[in-house]
């Protein structure tokens, strides 16, 4: 990667480079062109087959105080190989492990859900914005003693996409990765075309089975809701075990895959994306939520004291920051 910005910038010892965008860029290239089969997943998945795809990631971070807790990475993603790419999907793959350090075993407690909308600032009460964010934080925010203190974490963090072209198709999963295969658990649909080939319901194993994943569509119903029966909605029935239904809804070793598509991509053809990578501050308030409120049958109690406030804000900014709306490239 290569690191680029304007004079003044974050990094004063960097040279002046009259192509930055923000106050600090990062360009990387890499691509998929290896040209032998990798295993991915085990032997049994039959490896991967390079795509012949070429990657410019170009991530833009600022210090003022609306623009300093998300980071926008834009990617064009060329074909350079000899065929067309049809119904082309892409996923954001985030395996957080979010906790305080001193707490044993951060990633064994994290949380993870979709926000489809926040209110918006023009009016709370009337206007709805969409933001299709999928975020990632620690149960609780790891409180000592009641409280919170410098090694807590009781914020949260989330990716957007901010823009892509076409209708896109979006779908949200989620997972807890286990060596044990009847704690590799996720939220699968009765009719799911996944595979899933380690007598699992959770991590999908190998280039098939991470494929129809990010093809399926689905938004899992959220993590608090995991000990909860969907089956009249087409969900597989939570697992049998009350104490590992609990273990998975109040938190444990989580990941989620944010995927969107389909795309055809022809040789020589890129396919330009903007995602907004998002932090947010105060997400835990109340250092005993979870001890006091959280039900694994009925988690709304512990839901509404979450505060998604100033994450909510962040991801809007992310967006005017790309495009200012009534300006740039929203068409009015």
């Amino acid at each position: 990667p290569t690191l680029r910005q304007p004079a003044g910038s974050l990094c004063p010892d960097v040279p002046f480079s009259e192509d930055a965008v923000s106050e600090q860029d990062y360009v990387s290239v890499y691509s998929d062109t290896l040209g032998v089969a990798i295993a991915v997943g085990g032997a049994e998945t039959g490896g991967h087959r390079p795509l012949g795809l070429e990657v410019t990631q170009s991530t833009y971070a600022w210090s003022f105080d609306y623009a300093r807790d998300f980071i926008i990475m834009e990617v064009q993603v060329k074909n350079v190989g000899k065929d067309t790419l049809y119904d082309l999907y892409m996923g954001i793959y985030m395996d957080h492990d979010v906790g305080s350090l001193s707490g044993g075993a951060p990633h064994e407690d994290d949380i993870t859900g979709f926000t489809h909308w926040v209110p918006s600032p023009a009016d709370p009460l009337l206007y709805r914005d969409t933001v299709n964010l999928a975020w990632i934080a620690d149960n609780d925010g790891d409180p000592r003693a009641g409280e919170y203190y410098f090694g807590s974490c009781p914020g949260v963090a989330g990716v957007r996409v901010v823009q892509a072209p076409g209708n896109l198709q979006f779908g949200f999963n989620w997972w807890v990765s286990n060596g044990n295969a009847s704690r590799d658990w996720g939220p699968v649909k009765e009719d799911s075309e996944v595979d899933f080939i380690a007598n699992n319901l959770g991590t999908p194993s190998g280039d098939l089975a991470k494929y129809a994943i990010m093809a399926n569509g689905e938004f899992d119903y959220p993590q608090w809701e995991a000990a909860i029966d969907h089956s009249i909605d087409g969900w597989l029935p939570p697992v049998s075990s009350p104490a590992l239904a609990l273990d998975l809804a109040n938190g444990f070793d989580t990941r989620y895959l944010l995927s969107f598509g389909p795309f055809d991509v022809l040789p020589e053809s890129s396919l330009p994306l903007t995602f907004a990578l998002i932090a947010g501050a105060d997400f835990h308030t109340d250092p005993g939520n979870m001890s006091s409120y959280f039900d694994p049958y009925d988690p709304q109690p512990w839901l509404e004291n979450l505060n998604i406030e100033d994450f909510a804000l962040n991801s809007l900014w992310a967006g005017w920051v790309y495009d200012t709306p009534g300006f740039d490239t929203d068409g009015n």
